[in-house]
């Protein structure tokens, strides 16, 4: 292993799947030729591509799809810089992104089934942890979740509430259904 360049990391943070980058370029989506495979109802070929040049990594998105999400904001492309966690989102789709030059030493950290959550509407600690089953039906109770985050155990960035939910209620099973509005009907 190079101890001079990063390798990148990811793990799908609702199924525990780890899957290293180990050669770019590195295409997610939904097409044939990708390297990691996308299930995604309506989901593009390629959503995006991980390249190197030189030490550097980038991250770029691919046929101009907005459904790529780097730490919560659309992503236009970009240096992924090393020994930083990033959460990344890609349609329903949900990855905590590391490199370094043991990115499994850094993924052995992440514990999928506790999660955090943090409610930046009141300045709260974070409170949990919740098992990744549960973590719909918590998200329920609270009034307003654009200033939600939910972090499972190991990373130090999240996803907002409101783009991860829609995935964690297909985890929950049948009857959970989030109320999207903070007004009571």
């Amino acid at each position: 292993m190079n101890f001079f360049s990063s390798t990148f990391f990811l793990v799908n943070v609702l199924t525990g799947e780890q899957i290293e980058i180990a050669q770019t370029p590195f295409k997610i989506g939904s097409g044939p030729d990708s390297d990691l495979r996308l299930d995604d109802d309506g989901g593009a070929d390629e959503n995006c591509v991980f390249q190197k040049k030189g030490r550097k990594t980038y991250l770029l998105p691919c046929n101009g799809t907005g459904s790529l999400l780097v730490d919560g904001v659309a992503f236009g492309g970009g240096e992924l810089e090393p020994k930083k966690d990033y959460t990344l989102c890609i349609g329903s789709s949900f990855f905590a992104l590391y490199g370094s030059s043991e990115p499994k030493k850094w993924a052995a950290n992440i514990n999928t089934d506790q999660w955090f959550i943090v409610d930046k509407n009141n300045g709260s600690a974070p409170h949990g942890p919740h098992r990744l089953r549960d973590l719909a039906s918590e998200l329920r109770t609270m009034s307003d979740l654009e200033r939600v985050v939910v972090a499972c155990h190991g990373l130090s960035m999240g996803f907002y509430a409101e783009h991860i939910l829609p995935a964690l209620e297909t985890i929950a099973g049948p009857g959970i259904r989030a109320d999207y509005s903070s007004e009571e009907t």
